[in-house]
């Protein structure tokens, strides 16, 4: 995690942390995640499972499209939430 170059829009970079049997970093733009799996399947719950980041990502951009309709046709929709699993 020692690489401090900001990727461009759209890429992303997944590599191996070497500590552990699982976690890997995910650097997106500036940021950096931690994905990894849950013990009771040899990773060392140190980040979500990259199932969990599909989801998220699927939750948050029909949440943001939502809103983004919803102001273009003058729909008054305060909040959007979306559980998945």
């Amino acid at each position: 995690m020692s690489d401090v170059t900001v990727l461009p829009p759209g890429m992303v970079d997944v590599s191996e942390t070497l500590t552990g049997r699982c976690s890997n970093e995910v650097r997106v733009g500036r940021y950096r995640l931690l994905a990894d799996e849950p013990s009771d399947v040899g990773g060392d719950d140190a980040g979500p499972m990259p199932h969990d980041f599909v989801l998220a990502g699927l939750g948050a951009c029909t949440s943001m499209t939502s809103q983004m309709y919803s102001e273009r046709k003058g729909i008054l929709l305060k909040r959007v939430l979306f559980r998945m699993s």
